[in-house]
């Protein structure tokens, strides 16, 4: 089909995913009307609301699934192809379709000209460092299960698309989880395809080393979130083609956990804790050398910051020993790299008015909105002594 002409588009799903993709639809093409497989209108939405049955009597050139369940929107598929007889190649799942990296998505979003710094992480920094909190503009990459490699890959993205337009870049945050994250890799451990689910960078990595799956890495995607490893483009048709990131200051983030909450075991004993790769660590220290060498050899001005936010307190004394054989070596990989590059380490685990205050966490792991606000009023603060100093550094 020719990409130029309008395009005579069907709306699949009355749920939650409808206005996001009704709204994409750029003005040149025409929405005919809607559809779905358990609704009997005549009218929606000032339009003509098409029976299943007669879908094929209608001329049209796509209809778009607008459900946002995976599962729910493959079986739909399958359903208009195998028995309604439409064409495979008119048929567009969005939400299965549509790219689902969050930097991807903010990079096409954000106004990247007053961008000035960026902050890469896993689950800790995100739920840690909120943007509308920070006094300076900063977009935060952080993903749940996000390790150095895949922060890494996302930085040379950024560069590689949108370094033209990075012009005013001049701070790094790179959250480093815990002591012990040169022992981890995401592409091996279980939550490898969650990761990816989360809005993690789509790359596989070490995934063929990984014991937890039993099939390859597109196959598993497919099976367990149905993201296919070929998709129809969606550009000509939509305005924008990437998923929204959940908002954080959602209600469900303003919850906090009671004082005697019980911890369980699971975090504490995790494999990157107790199974040391001498080959994951080795790896992990190449990749954050030549992520700090990339970062200046774009601008050396730019700061780069290294940060650890801190559990709540309860997780930390019960992680405090198995933590501890971790902390020096930790410790040596990350001032040596403070020296090499000219970077900073602030260590928030130290700060206990964060860590002994259980109205800050959502969970013993994570903080809530409140404790973001909270972390983020001392990095305000933090950020705003480094630019002092650099000033006074500048006049002497």
């Amino acid at each position: 089909m020719e990409e130029d002409k309008t395009m005579r588009l069907i709306l699949y799903g009355l749920g939650q995913g409808l206005d996001l993709v009704e709204e994409r639809v750029k003005e040149e093409h025409q929405i005919l009307g809607y559809v779905d497989s358990y609704s009997k209108l005549a009218i929606f939405r000032e339009k003509p609301f098409y029976n299943l049955d007669d879908i094929r009597e209608i001329s049209f050139d796509y209809i778009i699934i607008t459900i946002q369940d995976g599962k729910a929107a493959w079986k739909v598929y399958n359903l208009l192809i195998n028995e309604y007889g439409i064409a495979p190649d008119c048929i567009i799942p969005y939400y299965i379709y549509a790219n689902r990296e969050i930097y991807n998505m903010k990079m096409n979003t954000y106004d990247l000209s007053k961008i000035q710094g960026l902050i890469f992480g896993n689950s800790h920094a995100e739920c840690g460092f909120l943007e509308e909190e920070l006094r300076i503009p900063f977009i935060n990459m952080a993903v749940s299960a996000q390790d150095i490699y895949y922060s890494y890959k996302i930085f040379q993205k950024c560069i590689s698309k949108y370094g033209s337009k990075l012009k005013n870049l001049r701070y790094i945050i790179i959250d480093l989880y815990d002591y012990c994250c040169f022992n981890l890799d995401a592409s091996i451990a279980r939550y490898a395809i969650d990761y990816i689910c989360w809005g993690g960078y789509l790359d596989e990595h070490n995934f063929n080393k990984n014991h937890n799956y039993q099939k390859t890495f597109r196959e598993e995607l497919f099976d367990r979130a149905y993201i296919p490893e070929k998709t129809s483009s969606m550009c000509h048709l939509f305005s924008n083609v990437n998923i929204r990131r959940n908002d954080l200051c959602a209600a469900s983030r303003w919850r906090h956990i009671e004082k005697r909450n019980c911890l369980t075991a699971g975090p504490i004993i995790g494999g990157v804790v107790t199974k040391r790769s001498e080959t994951t660590i080795k790896e992990n220290i190449g990749l954050l050398n030549s992520f700090l060498k990339d970062i200046k050899s774009f601008n050396g001005d730019i700061e780069v910051i290294f940060t650890l936010i801190p559990r709540y307190i309860e997780m930390e004394r019960a992680t405090e020993i198995v933590m501890k054989e971790w902390k020096k070596e930790f410790e040596n990989i990350v001032y040596n790299l403070c020296d090499k590059y000219n970077a900073n380490f602030w260590n928030y685990k130290n700060r206990r008015e964060l860590s002994e205050n259980h109205m800050f966490y959502y969970d013993v792991e994570h903080m809530n909105t409140v404790g973001g606000r909270a972390i983020s009023g001392i990095l305000n603060e933090d950020l705003k002594k480094l630019i002092e100093i650099k000033k006074g550094i500048r006049n002497e």
